[in-house]
């Protein structure tokens, strides 16, 4: 089966790279371009991110979407769900999906490595000895 849905990247940011800690509002790097936005207008959205952690990021990309780009619905769907006290919320409208619930913790994804001076393969060592320390907790 051959899906004709187009996939368009937005990059937001709330943590400065430099300092390691949050900043005080997101800031948007790339949004939708004009091209981009007659597959979102009118239509249907689903937005997708890694980790829904303090849900500032995600509040800001719906709302950033409703303002610019008025599609039809919207939906989020998370790969990992901090369970915590949230500093922000969706709105009731927003349908919400979850891949796992995790713990309070951080979360370290492979297209991180080079950010972190790792090469992919020295990532996914560090992380099977996570998880065997883990395991012996």
């Amino acid at each position: 089966t051959k899906l004709h849905i187009p996939i368009i990247a937005v990059s937001l940011e709330l943590y400065d790279d430099e300092t390691d800690t949050p900043r005080g509002e997101v800031l948007t790097k790339q949004w939708i371009d004009e091209y981009a936005d007659e597959y979102v207008r009118g239509r249907r959205v689903l937005v997708v991110d890694e980790v829904d952690d303090t849900r500032k990021t995600l509040e800001h990309a719906i709302m950033q979407l409703k303002e610019r780009n008025e599609p039809e619905a919207i939906a989020v769907a998370v790969v990992h769900n901090k369970v915590k006290a949230k500093e922000a919320s969706l709105h009731a409208d927003v349908e919400y999906f979850v891949g796992e619930h995790v713990e309070d913790a951080w979360n370290c994804y492979p297209w991180d490595a080079a950010s972190d001076g790792h090469t992919i393969r020295e990532h996914e060592a560090l992380a099977q000895q996570c998880d065997a320390t883990d395991e012996d907790e």
